[in-house]
């Protein structure tokens, strides 16, 4: 049975990294801070801001429907706090991997399971731009070069130092993606 979800503001959880990067690294709730960046980027009347689209695979979900119940409950959140409209589709498998491959949207829903616990099988195996699973082609060398490093070195200390600086990249300054809960299952 899973454990109860817990917020996110980093992809590698806890326990595999061996540090709780939770508000120290990443983006944290703050929907005053995103405003200011909306009207920053020309949006002061959020309802100029073009409409978007997430789609979600709520097929195998636990509960049947989270993904896209979630996804719907953002979606009103982004429209009562922000302004702006998102759309929510549920795509069920095998067109959400080939939405994901030929016709990218805006946003996608995502879950991992690592398949080894180190931090490398949720960064480099998913946000490497050479990984076959890289679906929105996030791209950044010192990405690439960060993650490289940490899979090479013998050194536990050097090899979270580098996935913390992976993570800050992904995470918070590129904004590559966005975290938003961790479920544990035992």
């Amino acid at each position: 049975q899973a454990r109860a979800p817990q917020l996110a503001t980093t992809l590698t959880p806890p326990f595999v990294l061996g540090r709780d990067l939770s508000n120290e690294v990443g983006i944290t709730y703050d929907p005053e801070k995103a405003r200011a960046l909306l009207t920053e980027a020309g949006y002061s009347d959020p309802s100029a801001f073009p409409p978007g689209t997430i789609i979600v695979n709520s097929a195998g979900d636990i509960a049947t429907g989270a993904g896209f119940n979630m996804a719907s409950a953002m979606a009103k959140m982004w429209k009562a706090n922000l302004g702006v409209s998102v759309q929510v589709e549920d795509l069920k498998p095998p067109a959400f991997r080939e939405r994901l491959k030929n016709n990218l949207p805006d946003m996608y829903r995502l879950g991992w399971v690592a398949d080894v616990n180190d931090p490398d099988n949720f960064l480099r195996e998913i946000f490497h731009s050479g990984s076959q699973v890289n679906y929105g082609k996030f791209s950044n060398s010192e990405f690439d070069q960060l993650v490289d490093r940490a899979k090479r070195s013998k050194d536990p200390v050097e090899r979270q130092e580098l996935y913390i600086l992976a993570e800050r990249l992904l995470c918070e300054t590129e904004a590559a993606v966005m975290p938003l809960y961790r479920s544990t299952f035992p």
